[in-house]
């Protein structure tokens, strides 16, 4: 007799096989959730090497000042001439000192004359020592042009001559003056 190879205890299981769709499917999904990864993962090595190789360089820039400096016998806005005492007989110069020895830059100056208060008819201004160059107030300038670091000066001559004419005008004890302003303007290099 034959004996029965017949397993105790072991139960046959059915293998279930899955629809061929339904596998097709999870492949593709499988397949397109790593194409995914790896494009995300292409784009940061991407960004990750520029970022890498990416350089910001700063730079300060800068430059002096250049010194601005014009004096006008030692004084920056306000000088003082004084003539002494005005008589018929008078003559002498008054000297304006311009410099600009501080300045880096040079100085283009125009000197001018103005309100005459009490001035003498016959007291005259010269820019020149032989009485050539008569100054009129309100009109007459002088100019100069001095380099940077350096100086000039302008020198104006005053001269009362005695008994050429009645002297009209003012009277004794009264201050004779006038302005002189000079303007100094940087000169275009």
């Amino acid at each position: 007799m034959e004996k029965s190879k017949k397993k105790v205890g072991v139960k046959k299981t059915a293998k279930v096989v899955e629809p061929v769709a339904k596998k097709k499917n999870s492949n593709q999904m499988k397949a397109t959730i790593m194409g995914i990864a790896m494009i995300v993962a292409a784009l940061g090595l991407g960004v990750g090497t520029y970022a890498y190789y990416q350089s910001t360089i700063t730079g300060n820039v800068s430059g002096t000042i250049t010194a601005w400096s014009f004096l006008v016998n030692n004084e920056a806005s306000e000088f003082t001439a004084d003539l002494g005492d005005l008589k018929p007989g008078v003559s002498g110069q008054i000297t304006l000192n311009l410099s600009a020895q501080a300045s880096g830059l040079g100085v283009s100056a125009v000197v001018s004359f103005s309100n005459p208060q009490n001035w003498p008819a016959n007291l005259k201004l010269y820019t020149g020592s032989n009485k050539t160059g008569e100054i009129t107030f309100g009109t007459t300038t002088v100019s100069r042009t001095i380099a940077a670091g350096e100086a000039d000066s302008v020198v104006i001559y005053y001269d009362w001559p005695i008994g050429t004419s009645a002297e009209t005008g003012p009277t004794a004890d009264q201050t004779a003056s006038f302005t002189i302003t000079v303007v100094g303007t940087q000169v275009q290099e």
